[in-house]
């Protein structure tokens, strides 16, 4: 709803984009103390509603897999938040508690793609502008570093993404396509999944997206 009608796309300015995330050098820049990029900088930045760039974005999604509450499989409960969203229209004790419970999951996932949409969506029906507009604003800015990251239209150039439910956030919400079939391959060292998507769609036949960090966490979790 609130997506459909806005463009998402990398700023044309960003020369060097689209461009997969060097996790070696991500890891070391968010680790640095009273830098810019230090990661609780930027997800407290984030949090607050303050502007960041394309290349900041990045560094906080993708940071993100080196904190201890990352998590790629989606373990919280969200089930109250989609019952009151499924209402014709929601009470401000509604949007009051979206924006509780939402605000303890963004807190240890401050990326978590669900709960900023959920945001959004209460924002609107606040009839409050400027409350709407910055949660849009966080959302779009999300969006924009994953998409970032490649175009997903062949295995060399995947959409690199840190959690499953982002690959279906991304094709259902943004890309509006719909997958029929998906299977993990590994290519490069790298593991990806591999969507067959519904025919009739103009630009996308097929989606790839990179998941390394969520097969190495499930790996690392077995163990």
């Amino acid at each position: 709803m609130l997506l459909a009608s806005l463009l998402i796309s990398v700023p044309a300015s960003a020369q060097d984009y689209p461009a997969p995330p060097d996790y070696k050098n991500i890891k070391k820049y968010i680790k640095k103390k009273d830098s810019l990029f230090n990661y609780t900088v930027l997800k407290n930045k984030f949090l607050s509603g303050d502007s960041l760039s394309l290349e900041q974005m990045r560094l906080l999604y993708y940071g993100t897999v080196f904190q201890d509450d990352y998590h790629p499989y989606g373990r919280e409960d969200m089930k109250q938040i989609k019952i009151l969203l499924s209402k014709d229209s929601l009470s401000a004790t509604d949007i009051e508690l979206i924006f509780q419970q939402t605000d303890t999951i963004l807190q240890k996932n401050p990326v978590h793609l669900n709960a900023l949409y959920f945001r959004s969506i209460a924002a609107y029906y606040s009839n409050d502008r400027t409350l709407f507009q910055k949660e849009q604003r966080r959302l779009f800015m999300l969006i924009a570093a994953i998409l970032s990251s490649g175009t997903g239209k062949d295995m060399d150039e995947p959409i690199y993404v840190i959690s499953t439910d982002h690959e279906y956030f991304i094709m259902w919400e943004v890309l509006k396509v719909e997958p029929v079939s998906q299977r993990l391959i590994h290519h490069k060292k790298r593991n990806l999944d591999h969507f067959e998507l519904k025919a009739g769609h103009p630009d996308y036949k097929e989606l790839y997206f990179d998941i390394t960090p969520a097969i190495e966490y499930l790996k690392g979790f077995l163990e």
